[in-house]
């Protein structure tokens, strides 16, 4: 048994790497997302947070209630968003993980058929 060995009953850290190659192993270059996506997140939270402040200090309890009303509705959007975005990609990731064992089975199978050289 050698130091690398895990104890019996424990797993390695390879047991949980996934097998698919990378884009690099491939050829591809990994592109990079140039959206502004993140930096407006960022300067709608601080808008809605110094808007927020704004009303507070104004002492207007009318406009707090649609300011925390704003934000639920805000945060209500982003995480129904957030369910069905993340329901649809599972149902994309599942058939590519079907797609892929189907071309590993065919694969496997036109291997098997080969006459032997």
């Amino acid at each position: 048994m050698t130091p690398d060995d895990p104890k019996p009953g424990r797993f390695r850290a390879e047991d949980f790497r996934p097998t698919r190659s990378s884009p690099s192993d491939s050829g591809e270059t990994p592109k990079r997302g140039g959206s502004g996506l993140g930096l407006c997140l960022a300067f709608g939270f601080g808008f809605c947070l110094i808007l927020g402040l704004i009303f507070l200090s104004a002492s207007l309890a009318p406009v707090v209630i649609v300011a925390v009303a704003f934000v639920f509705v805000l945060f209500g959007g982003a995480a129904l968003h957030y369910l069905i975005w993340g329901w649809w990609l599972g149902g994309m990731i599942r058939q590519d993980v079907e797609a892929e064992e189907r071309d590993d089975a065919e694969r496997e199978q036109r291997l098997r058929n080969l006459p032997p050289t």
